[in-house]
């Protein structure tokens, strides 16, 4: 049995070795989904047998177990805020890992770098229902979106405790404008778009109404969002899930959005919006992407909304499952024409 665990290990360790080195592949991705099932309790299953079965382990065994330690690093290191969950169970920030750590005054941002300085590029905004996560949680769609010739920047913002409101959208905002005004060698893109996810994607929302004068800004791109923030905090799945009430109270402690309502936010701009919901959503419900959409569509909005049947919340992690193939599809049409 512990020969067995040794050779899982083994196999673990080399697939991640190997995602983090290729660039994301329909190989790399199952290999990456092997890895993410083991890395972490095999971590903890070594640690055991080391602590109990010394005479077991040999050179070979004490690298795979250092191999294992350095993933736990790296995703500490990459994926702030920590979290023990996602160490045990998501996939690895460090996979796909940026080109840079660019330090902002709002914190740090994770670049990828484009195929060339003029490539368009995508602003990500990561989700974590205000409480948890960082700019390398959407690292997967990050090199994903760098493998179809985008720059991609994954902007930070303080989550809470001290991140109340507006501070996360005023980081937003500020990261947002140097992040434009940049001038390097390898980064001149003359058009942005705005990707937000859950949390993220109400925060893009609101970066797009409080920029709407930013020509650059082309499109936004809303996965699962929340639109009524008031709304989202009172309903049944995600306040049984996330305390969603308590979150919004503490978000909300010193003062309340302007609109807290995208659907009253979103004035008449010249960018189009993406929206993407899957209908067995408990952590937002997907009524939220129905009614943003048909009140773009009343202010003469160019609007792609996608809601798949029996998805989840975050289904897009799986980008070659059947869900996530068409929402590639759709979407890089959507960013593309």
């Amino acid at each position: 049995m512990i020969y067995l665990i040794q050779l899982i290990s083994s196999l673990t360790l080399i697939s991640v070795l190997f995602c983090w080195i290729k660039p994301m592949t329909r190989l790399t991705w199952g290999l990456s989904l092997f890895a993410s099932c083991f890395y972490g309790p095999l971590l903890v299953l070594n640690l055991l047998i080391f602590a109990v079965r010394p005479s077991e382990f040999h050179f070979v065994s004490i690298a795979v177990l250092v191999g294992h330690v350095l993933i736990v690093y790296f995703k500490y290191r990459f994926d702030r805020p920590f979290s023990w969950f996602s160490m045990f169970f998501y996939l690895p920030a460090f996979w796909s890992r940026p080109n840079e750590i660019w330090k902002l005054k709002s914190g740090k941002a994770h670049f990828y770098r484009g195929p060339s300085p003029q490539s368009p590029c995508v602003l990500v905004i990561f989700g974590g229902g205000f409480i948890a996560e960082g700019p390398g949680q959407l690292s997967y769609l990050q090199s994903f979106l760098r493998s179809q010739g985008f720059h991609v920047v994954a902007l930070p913002y303080q989550n809470l405790p001290d991140g109340v409101w507006p501070r996360p959208l005023n980081d937003l905002i500020e990261g947002t404008k140097e992040v434009m005004e940049l001038k390097r060698a390898d980064f001149l893109p003359q058009e942005f778009h705005l990707l937000g996810r859950s949390a993220g994607g109400y925060l893009a929302g609101q970066l797009s109404h409080s920029l709407a004068s930013e020509e650059k800004i082309k499109s936004v791109s809303l996965l699962y969002p929340i639109i009524d923030i008031m709304a989202w905090s009172q309903e049944p799945g995600s306040n049984a899930i996330l305390k969603s009430e308590q979150i919004v109270k503490k978000l909300l402690i010193n003062e309340t959005p302007t609109y807290p309502d995208l659907t009253k936010a979103i004035q008449p701009q010249t960018r189009k919006f993406f929206i993407l919901s899957g209908d067995f959503d408990p952590f937002v419900d997907p009524v939220h992407s129905v009614l943003l959409a048909e009140s773009l569509d009343k202010t003469n909005h160019s609007v792609k909304s996608l809601t798949l049947p029996y998805q989840t919340h975050g289904f897009d992690v799986s980008l070659y499952s059947m869900a996530g193939q068409k929402f590639r599809k759709e979407w890089l049409r959507f960013l593309t024409t």
